[in-house]
């Protein structure tokens, strides 16, 4: 599974192509360990950015004669307004979009071998809903019927989770954002240094499902604990990390 993974890699990586990868490297670590304690606040950056670069866009994918800036500032308000007020929403949307990506490799990783498949090139003048056509007009047929079930299957799970398990959702979420972050771009770094050292990995397919598996829900029990901690600490009234105060030292300053 790994070895169709790593084909998508750089080869040859690049200085600059080296630089991203160690800085992507440092994030996903950081959104892996604790991602869960800034979620709202990275969720409604994030919707911000999603609605300005959506915004720009919407006029020439829609043909309108209008200022871009227009649409790119009111979605990035709203979008922006949505993922602070409806935080709940916006983690199950980007847990199961998360999972929903990660079915789609691990099928694409186990059935691989059945047939060669290649990233379409993006053209810049199509708009992105016309290369997602494209994207998914180049799987094979034989594919899309098990895809859209495990497309659906993990959007339904990710957003259930998320809705029903308030924390859980948002511990599950970051370490996946992290996982998904920090395996290619180390994957990358590594090749640097080494470019030998990913032939070590497990080459059955159930070790490394387990190993990715520990990964996550490791990440998810940090989550936890840090999401625990935060709410035990404002639950007391004090910031996350500050000493206790003792009864001893108010009585004696008393």
């Amino acid at each position: 599974m790994f070895q169709h993974w790593i084909t998508l890699l750089p080869h040859q990586p690049g200085t600059i192509t080296m630089i991203v990868a160690v800085i992507g490297c440092i994030f996903g670590l950081a959104l892996w360990i604790a991602g869960a304690r800034s979620s709202r606040s990275i969720l409604t950056l994030a919707a911000v950015a999603l609605g300005t670069s959506v915004g720009l866009k919407l006029p020439l994918w829609c043909k309108w004669s209008i200022d871009p800036m227009a649409p790119a500032v009111g979605m990035a308000v709203v979008l922006g307004v949505s993922a602070y007020v409806l935080h709940r929403i916006w983690v199950g949307a980007w847990l199961g979009t998360i999972l929903t990506l990660w079915s789609a490799l691990v099928l694409w990783a186990m059935r691989g071998h059945a047939f060669k498949w290649r990233w379409p090139q993006y053209n810049p003048a199509q708009t992105l809903p016309q290369y997602f056509q494209d994207l998914w007009q180049n799987v094979p047929e034989s594919l899309h019927e098990c895809l859209c079930f495990c497309a659906i299957a993990a959007l339904l799970i990710g957003i259930s989770a998320a809705w029903l398990w308030p924390r859980i959702g948002v511990a599950l979420l970051w370490s996946a954002v992290g996982v998904s972050l920090l395996l290619p771009t180390a994957a990358t770094a590594i090749t640097l240094f080494d470019p030998t050292a990913l032939r070590h990995l497990p080459r059955q397919n159930s070790a490394q499902m387990a190993l990715l598996l520990g990964i996550f829900v490791a990440g998810a029990l940090f989550q936890w604990r840090m999401i625990a901690a935060v709410q035990s600490a404002e639950s007391k009234g004090q910031a996350p990390g500050q000493p206790k105060k003792s009864s001893k030292g108010n009585n004696a300053a008393d």
